[in-house]
């Protein structure tokens, strides 16, 4: 229904002048590395105690977003290339730029106090974070996963379906992702609950809701992609946005509602539409209203729920 190839990082031709932007990273985290090392071993940053996290923030970030850089570089970013929208939609913002709001006290969040030793151990987090996300570039880039692809492409069967044609599936997806969630809440694992005891089935739930995810694109991707518009396309179309405060009420989280929009931005995307500004524009605008809402939402259904029983 949309055919998306994501190609991996390696050039398969290569241009001149390619390797000046990888040689400038390279000798830009090897600075930033002697810099941090001469900050933590010199006593270079003696004066500024309060701001140790900075260099590693810097260093972590540089690595999060390099795939973005290159494939902006190589005329192929995408938004929702997946190590540029795992640096984006949570690994920059979680760890790079909370880093930054605790090392300008912007944040005092009252957990740091159980830190053992934060000034050595905050670092290595982001050590961690970088080294992980090294792991995953490589990882991506290796041309294992393209040639096992290769070869099992010709085997698999060549489903064109109609966009029409997948409501039904679409639907059981999102009944059976609701029933995990209601399950979920029901054991008291998901919904902000304080969990006593860790069930043997417990991580197959928490792994089970990507058939939501599953349904939901499928059925947005048919709501873009389809020609004639029925009864069912347009109860297709009111089923998916009152489902998504439903799942908002439910669940309590402040990004449900901001996670709501990212499927819905990915299958107009992938549906062969053009994006343009005015769509970037509306879609950006969705984007920071659903920030402020689930801050506002999520903070006020923890006040009102009170305890975490």
């Amino acid at each position: 229904m949309a055919a998306y190839k994501i190609d991996n990082l390696s050039s398969p031709t290569p241009r001149r002048g390619g390797l000046l932007l990888p040689v400038i990273v390279v000798w830009s985290i090897g600075l930033l590395l002697a810099f941090a090392f001469l900050w933590v071993e010199g006593g270079l940053g003696n004066s500024f105690r309060g701001y140790y996290l900075l260099p590693w923030a810097v260093v972590a970030g540089l690595v999060v977003l390099s795939p973005s850089i290159y494939l902006f570089y190589k005329s192929r970013f995408d938004p929702f290339h997946p190590l540029v929208f795992a640096a984006w939609s949570y690994i920059f913002p979680a760890f790079i730029v909370g880093a930054v709001i605790i090392s300008f006290h912007w944040v005092e969040p009252y957990y740091l106090a159980y830190i053992d030793d934060p000034e050595y151990n905050l670092p290595l987090s982001l050590v961690y974070v970088a080294i992980g996300f090294l792991g995953l570039m490589v990882g991506f880039g290796l041309p294992i996963g393209r040639y096992i692809a290769e070869k099992i492409e010709d085997r698999l069967p060549q489903w064109q379906w109609d966009p029409g044609h997948v409501w039904f599936g679409g639907i059981l997806l999102l009944i059976c992702g609701i029933g995990v969630n209601v399950i979920g809440f029901i054991q008291g694992i998901m919904g902000f609950q304080r969990v006593t005891e860790i069930g043997i089935f417990d991580g197959l739930l928490f792994f089970l809701l990507v058939l939501l995810s599953e349904g939901s694109i499928l059925l947005w991707l048919a709501v873009f992609t389809v020609k004639h518009k029925s009864v069912a396309y347009f109860s297709v179309i009111l089923l998916l946005i009152s489902f998504i405060p439903l799942k908002m009420a439910l669940m309590g989280s402040r990004s449900s509602l901001i996670l709501s929009v990212f499927p819905i931005a990915y299958a107009f995307r992938y549906s062969g539409r053009r994006l343009g500004w005015r769509n970037t524009l509306i879609f950006g605008s969705l984007l920071s209203i659903a920030v402020c809402i689930g801050v506002v939402y999520g903070t006020s259904f923890r006040n009102i729920k009170g305890s975490e029983a």
